[in-house]
């Protein structure tokens, strides 16, 4: 949820993928929110949020591109059968839920009507289900779905191939629901996009979308199950990352994501801080290419990294150091007892001697041929070379 002003904006929704380098520190952008407060349950004609990307293309199921911000504001018109918050998992369109051997049974709400006034009903989810097998849809796999029953107008039954942990988090918490009046005919929804194609249930409903300028504006669904929105316009603008504090300052935009060693100035002119820590830095190493192949070297350079000092140093302290695995260490799924290879430059050396490495100065030969790595990095960062 963003809170701006005291006041909620209902299901605000972001489904962040997580993927963390076992070495690297994952880079820490702050959301900034005015803090002048209200009353809770006054309402706030427009919120403005900077983006420095802009466009993330049509916010139909899709027409969004493929990254977590085009889900976003696809996600702001289309809701999912479960949703999820700080405490887990929550119900959307669907108010209960149970597993039945491989199958679950959804219960659905009963006052949830589609933005152009059509109820919404069972047979929705079962269109939804069998329409992505035709046509995939981005972000779910509809593989360990067997199929989908309507067992009556307002529970629906979804059988699976077999077990599948994930199908709460992974299919009934991430796929947009179509409504089947309008997509039954839609034989190539990539290209659907009329204004019907963004009809919804969620909380909001698109006023404009500028693929050129980079705006989105929204507009309050007032019949909205869960309640009309405390925010009765949003909008999405384009507004660059070196901008994006003095526009802040001038009051044309809400909120913005800012490089963190800015934070300290904007926060003593009472501005709402919050952390995040979603953006990322991984570093993977091709196992098949020599020396890589051999589980010494790169133990060596686990070994060889201070991952704090890139957080302290790179990232102004601002930032979550890298760990083993894919999950970052304050994620509930993380897995402590992993071995974290600390930082320890003597093992390193160690391992490489072992390996019939021997150092010579600050740098490590073998066979007379100094040992030298190169580091890749995507364009517009630096690119460093490894030595």
């Amino acid at each position: 949820m963003l809170r701006k002003n005291g006041a909620i904006i209902e299901r605000w929704r972001y489904p962040v993928k997580f993927l963390l380098s076992p070495l690297f520190a994952a880079a820490g952008l702050l959301l900034l929110l005015c803090s002048t407060s209200i009353a809770a349950d006054e309402t706030i004609d427009v919120l403005t949020i900077a983006d420095p990307t802009g466009d993330w293309g049509f916010p139909s199921p899709y027409g969004h591109y493929s990254r977590g911000p085009g889900y976003v504001r696809m996600s702001m018109i289309f809701d999912t059968l479960v949703w999820k918050d700080q405490n887990g998992y929550v119900p959307a369109l669907a108010e209960s839920w149970q597993l039945e051997d491989d199958a679950y049974v959804f219960n659905l709400r009963k006052n949830v009507s589609w933005h152009d006034g059509d109820p919404f009903t069972a047979k929705d989810v079962v269109f939804t289900i069998n329409y992505i097998k035709e046509h995939p849809y981005q972000w779910v796999n509809s593989e360990p779905v067997k199929g989908a029953e309507v067992l009556d107008d307002y529970t629906v039954k979804l059988y699976l191939n077999k077990s599948y942990a994930p199908f709460i988090d992974m299919v009934a918490g991430t796929l947009p629901i179509l409504p089947e009046h309008i997509y039954k005919d839609v034989s190539n929804p990539e290209e659907f996009q009329d204004d019907i194609a963004i009809t919804g249930t969620g909380p909001y409903k698109l006023l404009d979308y500028d693929k050129a300028q980079g705006t989105y504006l929204y507009e309050a669904f007032d019949d909205y199950y869960l309640g009309a929105p405390k925010v009765k316009q949003l909008k999405f603008v384009k507004v660059s990352n070196e901008m994006a504090s003095a526009s802040l300052k001038k009051g044309d935009i809400d909120a913005a994501s800012v490089p963190a060693e800015t934070t300290e100035p904007l926060e003593k002119e009472g501005f709402d801080i919050k952390e995040s820590h979603d953006t990322t830095m991984i570093m993977a190493i091709n196992h098949k290419k020599e020396p890589f192949s051999d589980v010494r070297f790169r133990k060596a350079i686990y070994y060889a990294i201070d991952r704090q000092a890139l957080v302290d140093i790179f990232l102004r302290g601002f930032g979550c150091a890298g760990c083993p695995g894919i999950l970052p260490s304050d994620h509930p799924w993380y897995n402590p007892d992993q071995e974290q290879y600390s930082f320890d430059p003597a093992k390193a050396e160690e391992l490489l001697k072992e390996m019939g490495y021997s150092k010579d100065g600050q740098y490590f030969s073998k066979d007379g041929e100094r040992l030298e790595i190169e580091l890749l990095v995507q364009p517009g960062l630096n690119k460093p070379n490894f030595r």
